[in-house]
């Protein structure tokens, strides 16, 4: 048995806290195949701006969504939570703006936004995802007001 298959079964909050950072280190790192590794097939994921729940192809695609447009971009914890198999991460993400982002053209402008994150974790994957992230911060911090 593999130690991340093993995780879930005997695993301590601190175990659950080195493991989802690790899964976020790995996103950063423009680790796609990391999917594979740490993000059950049977994955839902939960997004504010989407109607339906992802499955593991949609959490794939939401996340290259944001690398793509902001290449360096990445995530700074200031705070994560672990209550039996679920961690809470708060913290900022930060990039700058250099593809595409939901047609619009690359800006170059930085951004930082705040980020919460909800993952449940069983034999080493995270099984359900819940993601909120502040894009009205960001359409503003690249120049986009969509109130106006």
């Amino acid at each position: 048995m593999s130690a991340e298959a093993n995780l879930a079964r005997n695993s301590t909050a601190d175990d659950l806290h080195a493991f989802i950072l690790r899964v976020y280190a790995e996103f950063d790192r423009r680790r796609a195949d990391a999917l594979n590794e740490f993000v059950a097939e049977n994955v839902q994921a939960h997004f504010p701006a989407m109607p339906q729940t992802l499955d593991k192809d949609g959490f794939k695609q939401a996340a290259m969504l944001f690398y793509t447009a902001f290449p360096d971009g990445h995530h700074a914890f200031d705070e994560v939570v672990v209550e039996g198999h679920t961690v809470v991460t708060r913290g900022v993400w930060q990039g700058t703006h250099g593809g595409d982002f939901l047609g619009i053209a690359p800006t170059g402008k930085p951004v930082t936004i705040g980020v919460l994150h909800l993952d449940r974790v069983i034999d080493g994957q995270i099984v359900e995802h819940w993601g909120q992230a502040d894009i009205m911060a960001l359409l503003l911090q690249i120049g986009v007001n969509p109130l106006a």
